[in-house]
C-alpha cells in the first residue's frame, strides 16, 4: 500500500476521535487547525512509524503532544478565581448556578496534564494503560493526575454548593 492510501485510510479511520480528542481536552475554536496540524504530522513522518505500538496509540501521542503545544501557545492561567467565574457568567458567591457551566470552568482550569487525563479517560474512554501508553508516562503519574483533577473539581464544586 502506498503512503497516500494508507493515510487516507488512517485519516478516514481516526479523523473523528482525533477531533473529539483534541475538543474534550483543549475546548479551543480553533478545533479545525489543531485537527490539521495532527495529520500533517501524521503524514510527516508516517514513514517513522515503526509499529512498536498500535497506530492509534501513537496517533493518540501525536494528539496529545499537539494539544501540549496549544497550551504552550496560549500560556493559558490554570488557577480557579471569582473573577473568572464571574467572567463566564456563574455567581462566585450564590448557589444558584448553572451547574453545567460550573463543569465547563473546572475543566478548563485544571493544569492540562490533569485535562489531557480527565479528557481522555472520562470523555473519550481510554483506560489508565492506554492513557499511560499515550502520555509516555507511568499508570501511577496517570492515577495521581486523575486524583489531584477529581479534587480539585470536588473542591470547587462543593465550593458552589453543589451536591455529588
Amino acid at each position: 500500500m502506498n503512503k497516500e492510501t494508507h493515510f487516507k485510510d488512517i485519516y478516514d479511520e481516526h479523523n473523528i476521535k482525533v477531533r473529539s480528542m483534541l475538543y474534550s481536552i483543549t475546548k479551543s475554536s480553533d478545533i479545525d487547525d489543531l485537527v490539521q496540524e495532527v495529520f500533517i504530522k501524521i503524514w510527516n513522518n508516517l514513514d517513522k512509524f515503526r509499529g512498536e505500538s498500535k497506530i492509534s496509540t501513537w496517533i493518540y501521542s501525536i494528539t496529545v503532544r499537539t494539544a501540549y503545544d496549544h497550551f504552550r501557545k496560549i500560556k493559558k492561567d490554570n488557577k480557579n478565581t471569582d473573577e473568572g467565574l464571574k467572567q463566564i457568567g456563574i455567581p462566585s458567591n450564590e448557589k444558584d448556578i448553572d451547574n453545567k457551566a460550573l463543569v465547563r470552568f473546572g475543566l478548563d482550569n485544571l493544569h492540562k496534564d490533569q485535562r489531557v487525563v480527565v479528557g481522555l479517560h472520562y470523555l473519550e474512554g481510554f483506560s489508565l494503560a492506554e492513557i499511560a501508553a499515550i502520555q509516555e508516562v507511568s499508570i501511577g503519574t496517570v492515577k495521581s493526575r486523575l486524583f489531584y483533577a477529581k479534587k480539585k473539581l470536588l473542591d470547587l464544586f462543593s465550593k458552589h454548593g453543589v451536591a455529588l
